[in-house]
């Protein structure tokens, strides 16, 4: 967990599907992308609002035999995915700063 924890920190730029317009935005300002929402509505309101890969599950009790079978399965994951949240919140303050402009790294 630790080394993929130093991975994650040393060579990903974090997005999260949960704030995907915040997370597209860093991308195109962390490499320079050009190609902008303005530019091609229909995809952005496709894929980037909308979530057109969005899969549905079924719903799992909390506290079920499932859930907790579920919660040992990934507990590994789910500290991960913790550790990513709060990743991504750093990296939101270090690299782009209170008004998004990209900070020289």
């Amino acid at each position: 967990l630790e080394k993929a924890k130093d991975i994650l920190r040393t060579k990903f730029l974090v997005g999260l599907t949960t704030k995907m317009e915040e997370s597209v935005d860093r991308f195109d300002k962390y490499f320079g992308w050009t190609l902008r929402q303005e530019e091609h509505p229909e995809c952005f309101e496709r894929f980037i609002r909308q979530g057109e890969n969005i899969n549905e599950h079924e719903h799992v009790q909390e506290g079920s035999d499932t859930w907790n079978k579920l919660a040992e399965l990934a507990k590994y994951d789910v500290q991960l995915y913790e550790y990513a949240l709060q990743l991504f919140d750093e990296q939101g303050k270090n690299l782009f700063g209170n008004d998004g402009a990209t900070i020289d790294i």
